[in-house]
């Protein structure tokens, strides 16, 4: 999370009900919405999967689905190192390889990647015509 916002200094993580206190305030009390809550959720998915790693008997899901991590970045500084920072943390949690040999996967959904993607990242484009899943309908006819 420093990675993103060089403000923050300390963050912890109730073991009860696994909220959230940056800087000694709630994270509801900090964030509401948009990037600054994506950053954290993503930021706190991350700092489990790292204590998953020391804990090995604490079962973690080896499949990560982030949808709009870059969502609300703009142009400046510091959404460029946001997003460089949220990409790099979540292409090392692709990357890495339990002891057991288990790796994982991890599936950003956005219109746009951020950052430079490392070797280990593979981009699918799609658009509303043609879809990620073969033999579904076109999403423009989908109607609610």
């Amino acid at each position: 999370m420093q990675a993103c916002d060089p403000e923050v200094h300390t963050v912890s993580i109730s073991p009860e009900d696994f909220s959230v206190t940056i800087n000694g305030k709630s994270f509801d009390a900090r964030v509401v919405a948009g990037h600054g809550m994506t950053r954290a959720n993503v930021s706190v998915l991350l700092a489990l999967r790292d204590a998953a790693r020391e804990v090995p008997a604490m079962p973690v899901p080896q499949l990560l689905i982030v949808d709009g991590p870059f969502t609300g970045l703009g142009e400046g500084l510091e959404d460029q190192r946001s997003g460089n920072a949220l990409l790099d943390g979540l292409t090392d949690l692709a990357t890495f390889e339990a002891p057991t040999g288990a790796g994982g996967q991890v599936i950003i959904a956005c219109n746009q990647l951020r950052g430079t993607p490392g070797p280990a990242v593979r981009e699918i484009r799609t658009n509303l015509v043609d879809g990620v899943i073969p033999g579904l309908p076109s999403r423009e006819t989908i109607t609610v």
